[in-house]
């Protein structure tokens, strides 16, 4: 995902659906991956803050807001520590989400998807493999997030920190989780996103139309927050697998019952939301935009002549 997230998510990633295939399969994948890779660098930017406020909600053991929380931090640290971890981020988002958009939109196209559920089993094959790509930076992302007192010279150094302490299984233990927590929030933002698209009398925009498009904006934000709600609770559970908090997933379900009862599975949710929302905006008007900018027939010819 944010997720995302983010992810994204990540985290809520987001798509414009087209059940028809052009006859360059090779330039087709390419502008799908530019695109998706384009869009992704554009979200984390724009939500990475929130998603720090949200990591230090989720590991705090008092309870705080999220207005306190993100005072607290601008009181006693730096305000570039909203945005500290975001390099691995950064640079495994555009790998990240040119695998998963080329992986969903090939997939579609493969099982020839029209449906809710066909778009579901779509976003199966792309979330496993964003999230192979995209769980072992985000693993050092987190531990970046949380060390507001400098600890880590780098995100490398860090990374190294881990490996030393941990081994390096610690890097992919939340891998499990994190596909499980990805499906549902896929499937929700999927169904809500084709819905939205109907709704909103965008659902058959041509696919090289260039003139942007502003419901895209809408329909990505209503999918984000309805698949930050669906999988908030499992992003709590990951979040203390993350930071080795829990040895396991049970026993991470079991800590936060717990210390916060049932409550404390919706812990970080308005954060969530606030980051998954225009996150989920953010990349799916990117994504058809710029998939859309790249079908026009003068880049179309570029993309063409580079994937031949």
């Amino acid at each position: 995902h944010g997720g995302h997230g983010h992810s994204h998510g990540g985290h809520g990633h987001s798509h414009g659906g087209h059940g028809h295939s052009h006859e360059f399969g090779g330039q087709e994948s390419l502008s799908e991956m530019l695109a998706g890779g384009i869009a992704g660098l554009s979200e984390h930017a724009v939500t990475f803050p929130f998603d720090t406020v949200k990591t230090r909600m989720q590991q705090c053991p008092e309870k705080r807001g999220f207005v306190t929380t993100l005072t607290h931090l601008l009181k006693h640290e730096p305000w570039r520590n909203l945005w500290r971890g975001c390099g691995p981020v950064l640079s495994c988002s555009f790998p990240a989400h040119a695998a998963y958009f080329s992986l969903y939109e090939n997939a579609k196209r493969f099982i020839g998807a029209d449906s809710s559920a066909g778009y579901a089993v779509a976003s199966f094959a792309a979330t496993v493999g964003h999230d192979s790509v995209s769980v072992p930076f985000d693993v050092v992302k987190q531990h970046m997030q949380i060390d507001g007192h400098r600890h880590h010279n780098s995100s490398l150094a860090c990374l190294r920190c881990i490996i030393a302490e941990h081994g390096a299984i610690s890097l992919v233990r939340a891998l499990p989780t994190t596909v499980a927590m990805n499906l549902p929030h896929m499937a929700a933002h999927w169904v809500v996103y084709e819905e939205a698209k109907v709704l909103l009398g965008i659902a058959d925009t041509a696919e090289d139309n260039a003139h942007f498009e502003p419901r895209f904006i809408l329909a990505g934000f209503a999918a984000g927050a309805s698949a930050a709600c669906v999988s908030t609770p499992l992003d709590v559970v990951k979040t203390r697998l993350q930071l080795l908090h829990s040895k396991s997933f049970v026993q991470a379900c079991r800590d936060v019952y717990v210390t916060n009862g049932v409550r404390g599975f919706t812990r970080g949710m308005i954060p969530r939301m606030c980051s998954l929302a225009p996150s989920a905006a953010v990349v799916m008007s990117t994504y058809e935009g710029v998939k859309r900018l790249l079908n026009v027939p003068v880049l179309a010819a570029i993309t063409e002549r580079h994937s031949d």
